[in-house]
């Protein structure tokens, strides 16, 4: 949560099919907050399902999560000041998508689903990148009480998206495959591809999973992402402005 440093981490589980999934809420001092669960939180007249918990985002107060074990999306909303409701952290909960395509039985190492979240607080939209059917899907109206899900790309070169993130310098989307090539996307909120360009082409593909977009400190637009197959984290940056982004720097 980038308001208050209180970290929010959700665990797919041991289960085959992703059943004794769960999100622990843990703050800056390393103290356990809460925990959701199935069983926790069984109680709500919401009652949500943390049947493989896979994506994750926070945005307008909220924290969203995918499940890859049903294919579904979730919003959980904390209001620990507020009057006690059973819940922890008084949350309450709103089944955003359900039914997009997933891999029943997985487990973390082949789940595949709904997957990356990034929240776009200026538009009020959640983006979901979905790898088990190379999608891209824009869930409108978050926070007013009625929600859309629709495709914003499906096919073309996505394969296997796993993270997205939005680009700080033009507000695009910005997605990592996981599969056939190393390739780093950029789309439109509209879904025209606008650029690309492969991350690591000295490697063998399938190395990228995790994607995070930020400005540093002198305003300038960076990106993070991750290396599965060296356990690396590598920045890259520069002219993000217009199109792709430039210069690799591993870390």
């Amino acid at each position: 949560n980038p308001v208050n440093g209180i970290v929010w981490v959700g665990d797919y589980g041991p289960a085959s099919d992703g059943s004794s999934g769960n999100v622990d809420v843990i703050a800056p001092t390393g103290v356990l907050k809460a925990t959701f669960n199935n069983t926790t939180t069984a109680g709500s007249a919401d009652s949500p399902v943390f049947a493989g918990v896979w994506g994750q985002a926070f945005g307008a107060g909220s924290f969203f999560w995918t499940n890859a074990g049903d294919g579904s999306v979730w919003q959980l909303t904390p209001n620990p000041t507020g009057t006690a409701n059973g819940q922890p952290l008084n949350a309450t909960y709103s089944q955003l998508a359900s039914g997009l395509a997933h891999t029943a039985g997985a487990t973390a190492a082949t789940a595949a689903g709904p997957q990356g979240l990034v929240y776009d607080a200026y538009t009020k939209t959640l983006y979901v990148t979905d790898d088990a059917n190379n999608t891209i899907y824009a869930i409108t109206g978050i926070g007013t009480g009625s929600t859309a899900t629709k495709t914003l790309v499906s096919g073309g070169m996505l394969n296997s998206p796993q993270g997205i993130a939005l680009n700080p310098a033009n507000g695009n989307l910005l997605v990592v495959n996981g599969a056939g090539n190393n390739d780093l996307l950029e789309y439109t909120t509209m879904g025209q591809l606008v650029a690309h360009r492969d991350l690591l082409p000295s490697q063998a593909p399938g190395a990228l999973f995790g994607l995070a977009a930020t400005t540093t400190s002198s305003g300038q637009p960076v990106i993070y992402f991750g290396n599965a197959d060296n356990n690396m984290l590598y920045e890259l940056s520069s002219r993000m402005g217009n199109g792709m982004m430039a210069a690799t720097h591993g870390m």
